[in-house]
């Protein structure tokens, strides 16, 4: 097949590809545009559920701010004391709740009145229900009523007729009671004639003693404005909400479409046929409450007419089709015009690419062209394989990285198994040598003590040799326990430790020198860590056991330490003559020791401890001179 008709097939093919794509890119739109439209209702579903929970909240907070009111405590004390006085103030309520439920409904009879106080009643209308004003201002009274019961749960005061005199049998009653508010669902409330919601807050002395409830019925007039407010101001005619129930029955409906019904309280989200066939996009929001008010169990359901919403994607894909076709249209025309142009151009550039192809060689590049949008397209080309060139190189030199780095963590490894494999093997050892030496040296330590015990006074010589052995036997026990150390290091039970204390304790335990200072430098004190305080003790007597041996005269043995924020570091350091690379490089191996009458095992037996604490232990330099060692402890 001729370059020319390669050309003409890739026109079409690129004219379709350019219709293919387009309308790719009208089902991306539309999946955007679904999703921001998700996404935008979710917030404002969410704001105005916010906006609800708060509306409830701020109403539940003015309850509990009269609550605390010094009249409406005096009242319910007078009511408790008055009730508490009566032989049987249950049955005298049940009596009086008989009496009051047979009576004509809605209406306040002279002796209900004579059961309340009207004083306080009076501030109830007041200072809370303020129904005049309410009215006036929204057309709509915010509070269907308000009435206080003692802590029997008998009426006490209230702003308009109910239904019932004794409370204590309501559900909310006993919530309120115990829990120290209640928030109901949406009811129609037979006292006041309105769909409300109850609130109830308990109401407490100073003392916090339980001396009664408070309860307002809340219009949801308030609640069903929040809620048009944002169908009014959406910019989609299909606009609609729905406030559901935890059963998913609807609270309060408003917008054309009929959505789904749903049992389910969890936020309904995606596309769903509503009941006239129209496919709708729906989000939904749940109460969470705001501050002390736990909120309920609804959920804000939001539908849109996805015929409405996809308006612009559906104009949007006409477009695109009528220019696919004038693109392919001119897209055929122009590849027929430009074949007879760029053949030869087109021919070099294959042949340049098939040698590149054939031997992987990306330092060839294609033949220079003079002008035009060949020029370009060679020039881009090989600035292509510059590039690949360049990656390839890079790509090398990361091979040749992570190969050093993959074999110097295989010797890492390597030489852990081999320090592993010899304490595998010194454990060993040192059980046996355990079961074989301290047999032997507690007789030796026994006759000596016996031998010292019947000595002549005279003897003072004969008694230092004794003193002699003693201090051997104790020098090849404790290198014993030392080996058995090395082979047994317990699990570490951390607690808080001072690590000065420890340090100070650990310098008295040792055997140093004439003419050795000791100094602690702690950036705080106490400094405390988390760690095992016996093992980090022998850690310390190790260390400054070695730090005293090394200066061997006049000079310092000094412990620092100081807070990082992931880890505790402690140092101790000397002013000895330090450490050869090569010795620094072992120095925490066992058996290798730069001391004639050292066993190799102290530093070991550090590492180990401090490893069990999941921290680190290093050799680095003094300051000035002499020696350091580091411990890195991790803070819990």
């Amino acid at each position: 097949m001729s370059v020319f008709q390669k050309i003409a097939i890739g026109s079409l093919a690129l004219s379709l590809l350019v219709a293919t794509i387009g309308q790719l890119a009208a089902v991306h739109s539309q999946r955007t545009l679904q999703e921001a439209t998700r996404r935008g209702s979710e917030i404002v579903a969410t704001e105005t559920m916010d906006k609800i929970d708060r509306c409830i909240q701020r109403r539940l907070e003015d309850i509990q701010v009269y609550a605390r009111g010094r009249r409406l405590r005096e009242v319910l004390a007078e009511s408790n004391d008055r009730f508490d006085r009566m032989a049987d103030p249950l049955d005298h309520i049940r009596q009086l709740d008989e009496r009051w439920m047979a009576a004509p409904k809605h209406v306040l009879h002279p002796w209900m009145a004579a059961l309340l106080d009207e004083r306080l009643s009076d501030a109830l209308r007041q200072e809370i229900e303020v129904a005049d004003f309410y009215r006036t201002e929204y057309g709509y009274p915010l509070f269907g009523e308000i009435f206080v019961t003692n802590k029997y749960g008998a009426n006490v005061a209230q702003t308009g007729w109910t239904s019932d005199y004794d409370q204590a049998d309501e559900p909310w009653w006993p919530r309120a009671r115990d829990e120290g508010t209640h928030v109901g669902d949406i009811h129609y409330d037979e006292s006041s004639g309105v769909h409300a919601l109850e609130l109830a807050v308990a109401v407490r002395d100073e003392g916090g003693i339980f001396t009664g409830v408070i309860k307002a019925v809340l219009n949801v007039e308030e609640i069903i404005g929040i809620i048009t407010n944002v169908k009014d101001a959406s910019e989609h005619r299909s606009t609609t909400l729905d406030l559901l129930s935890h059963t998913g029955q609807a609270l309060y409906h408003t917008g054309p479409l009929l959505l789904p019904h749903t049992t389910s309280t969890a936020p309904l989200s995606g596309m769903a046929r509503a009941a006239d066939g129209t496919v709708a996009l729906m989000v939904g929001a749940p109460s969470r409450g705001y501050r002390n008010f736990k909120g309920l169990t609804w959920t804000l359901r939001m539908g849109y007419d996805a015929a409405e919403i996809f308006a612009p994607v559906a104009r949007l894909r006409k477009v695109i089709l009528a220019v696919s076709v004038g693109v392919a249209a001119v897209a055929l025309l122009g590849g027929l015009l430009l074949a007879r142009h760029i053949a030869k151009p087109i021919v070099q550039l294959t042949e340049t690419a098939k040698a590149i192809s054939d031997r992987k060689d990306y330092s060839v590049r294609a033949p220079a062209f003079p002008h035009g949008e060949i020029h370009t397209l060679v020039e881009t080309f090989n600035t292509m394989l510059d590039r690949i060139q360049q990656r390839e190189r890079e790509l090398r030199q990361q091979q040749d990285s992570e190969k050093q780095r993959i074999e110097a963590e295989l010797a890492r490894v390597r030489d852990e198994l081999v320090r592993k494999t010899r304490l595998a093997a010194l454990g060993q050892v040192s059980a046996s040598i355990a079961h074989d030496l301290r047999n032997p040296l507690g007789a030796v330590r026994n006759a000596s003590y016996l031998l010292k015990r019947r000595l002549p006074a005279d003897q003072a010589g004969l008694r230092d040799h004794i003193g002699i052995i003693e201090q051997e036997v104790t020098k090849a026990d404790r290198i014993i326990t030392n080996l058995l150390n090395m082979t047994r290091t317990r699990v570490p039970n951390k607690e808080p430790v001072d690590v000065g204390a420890v340090a100070w304790a650990a310098w008295k335990r040792c055997v140093y020198p004439d003419g050795v200072r000791f100094r602690v430098a702690l950036s705080e004190e106490p400094f405390i860590v988390q760690a095992d305080q016996d093992q980090l003790s022998q850690v310390f007597s190790n260390l400054i056991g070695n730090a005293a041996d090394a200066v061997d005269g006049d000079g310092e043995c000094i412990v620092e330490a100081a807070h990082e924020p992931q880890f505790d570091i402690v140092i101790v350091r000397d002013t000895g003559p330090g450490w050869s690379p090569e010795v620094r490089e072992r120095l925490f191996e066992p058996l290798v020791t730069t001391k004639t009458s050292g066993t190799g095992l102290g530093l070991a037996i550090c590492r180990q401890i401090v490893e069990g604490h999941g921290g680190t232990i290093e050799a680095i330099d003094g300051s000035v001179r002499g020696a350091a060692v580091r411990i890195r402890l991790p803070r819990s």
